[in-house]
């Protein structure tokens, strides 16, 4: 089985619809199991947004060696300070809640997890 750069955009549309479903049950408060109306939408942001940012990244920069953990390291530590700490100071409508925190975190690993098995399997691809 070939794990084509293809199948890695249909695999991240899928994310996007999903993270895209997730929101809109969150904010028309339909209902769903908690996890999935709570967190579900913190699982899948960073395998959202990380890979575009990076691509993006290596497109202005050409030749940095920027990894791509630390560009998922980041934006995990940006999104937690931002959405679970500076946020709820500013406003009563966020609320700082660590398992978001750890939403993210997954998120992270499922997302560098599928990074590394693609890269392994794209340099296997002859």
């Amino acid at each position: 089985m070939v794990y084509s750069a293809r199948a890695r955009i249909v695999i991240y549309l899928f994310v996007v619809f999903l993270y895209a479903y997730t929101l809109l049950v969150k904010w028309n408060y339909l209902e769903g199991h908690l996890f999935f109306r709570n967190y579900l939408a913190d699982v899948l942001f960073i395998p959202v947004v990380v890979p575009v940012s990076w691509y993006v990244s290596q497109r202005i920069i050409p030749n940095s060696n920027a990894s791509f953990l630390i560009a998922i390291i980041i934006t995990i530590l940006m999104v937690s300070i931002l959405f679970e700490w500076a946020l709820p100071l500013k406003s009563k409508r966020y609320t700082a809640d660590l398992w978001d925190i750890l939403a993210y975190s997954i998120g992270g690993l499922l997302t560098y997890f599928e990074y590394i098995i693609a890269k392994r399997k794209l340099l296997f691809v002859q």
